[in-house]
């Protein structure tokens, strides 16, 4: 990432969260996840811990855990009525992607009149809550900021869709505006595929196809401080939008012009929009030039990634920055990288050097497949890595398997380049 931000090596959050009972009441709002926030919750203190959401895994969450029903459209009564039941000194979202991400801003209504008098509610603001659930208000916003952002155009019905589709005649991507993750988005090849739009729902977002290597990142913000993990590289963009399907990669180079329009799109998010907890960027850099594609208001299905490769967990970072702890800046200590195994594939050994783990589905994070073995593997080196994959059968994972030697083909040759830039790939950030 870009060297041009200087801080200290931690931020503390200038709030006190603790309660003066030494027992934190937590309501979990999702099961996304909420089992490593509340462990690491429950290191650091007693706890005392609630689930709120529309399946009950609170088995699964935490010794003890409670349960309360929330279905996956909560509105903000019912999430202000369970928090006025619960009345508890810790509120954290942990929305799953599939079904629940719509509940965020219904989230921050409700907590919106109550966060002044209970700082320990760790939700984002409703601007921001919106900003992230909503592609259609994302879009405008970027285009009134100045954000880098594909070209693209909000159609109200039917005709102006059909218009906009084929006055462009090349590929196009059409996003609902506020759908659930995965869902409502539709890639036309030509103006033919137009008609192919099962249950549209206007206003729909007719952008034009990105392309180029996708990336990710995933950022805390608290009280105007923000700490970021390493940039991931999720391979080269295809139509079918699921970058979970493709090798990923941490850490990752950006261009230096990719990574300063970053760090200001990142800078005037925090300023204006006053994110309050964890979230997600995903971008693309074509020719040096960076394009957000969207924010997510939570962390994201990199987690893993970022904890393999740094070795600090984001929802480490989250209990204990609701615990009044510094926010660290997560270094990668090595490469990581996310493997779509196919099922059945025959492949050499790791070598010493390697650590590999496998990531089954379990109960608080469905999103992970059953139709591939998606693995973890960490090394110290990314030849070590590039040795080891170059040795696989072609169809050894779900995409081709030279898209997953690139990024590491990136890292060494920046290493071996005569006048190699600072290794900043490897940093985190904080802002």
């Amino acid at each position: 990432m870009a060297d041009h931000v200087q801080h200290p090596s931690a931020v503390s959050p200038p709030a006190a969260r603790r309660p003066q009972s030494g027992v934190v009441r937590v309501l979990v709002v999702g099961e996304y996840r909420a089992d490593r926030f509340v462990a690491a919750l429950a290191r650091r203190t007693a706890v005392e811990a609630v689930l709120g959401g529309p399946t009950d895994v609170s088995a699964d969450v935490g010794p003890g855990c409670g349960y309360r029903y929330l279905p996956a459209d909560a509105g903000h009564q019912e999430l202000a009525v369970l928090l006025e039941d619960e009345r508890p000194d810790l509120v954290a979202p942990c929305l799953y992607p599939l079904g629940q991400e719509q509940m965020l801003p219904a989230l921050a209504r409700a907590c919106g009149p109550r966060q002044g008098l209970r700082r320990g509610w760790v939700v984002h603001p409703d601007t921001f809550a919106r900003l992230s659930t909503d592609k259609v208000l994302f879009q405008r916003t970027a285009e009134r900021r100045g954000w880098p952002v594909p070209p693209g155009v909000v159609c109200g019905d039917q005709a102006q869709l059909a218009t906009e589709v084929g006055r462009h005649g090349q590929p196009m991507m059409v996003k609902a505006a506020r759908a659930q993750s995965g869902q409502g988005r539709w890639y036309l090849p030509d103006p033919d595929a137009l008609p192919a739009l099962p249950g549209a729902v206007f206003p729909l977002l007719v952008q034009q196809v990105c392309q180029g290597e996708e990336f990710g990142l995933e950022l805390f913000t608290l009280d105007g401080h923000t700490v970021c993990w390493p940039v991931a590289s999720f391979g080269r963009l295809d139509a079918q939008c699921r970058p979970g399907w493709r090798a990923r990669t941490m850490p990752a180079r950006l261009p230096d012009s990719a990574a300063a329009a970053l760090d200001r799109f990142i800078e005037d998010v925090v300023t204006s929009f006053s994110p309050c907890g964890p979230w997600q960027i995903d971008f693309a850099v074509a020719e040096g030039k960076l394009a957000v594609l969207e924010i997510n208001g939570r962390f994201s299905g990199m987690a893993d990634l970022s904890r393999a490769a740094t070795g600090t967990d984001p929802y480490d970072v989250f209990a204990a920055a609701c615990l009044d702890a510094p926010l660290p800046v997560p270094a990668a200590l090595g490469v990581a990288m996310e493997l779509p195994v196919r099922h059945g594939a025959s492949l050499p050994p790791a070598p010493a050097g390697i650590r590999v783990r496998p990531q089954p589905p379990v109960a608080t994070n469905r999103a992970l497949p059953n139709h591939f073995r998606r693995t973890l593997a960490f090394a110290q080196e990314a030849a070590v890595l590039h040795s080891w994959l170059s040795q696989w059968p072609d169809n050894g994972l779900l995409a081709p398997l030279n898209d997953a030697l690139v990024p590491l083909e990136q890292l060494l040759a920046a290493a071996l380049a005569p006048d190699p830039q600072p290794a900043d790939d490897r940093r985190g950030r904080r802002l």
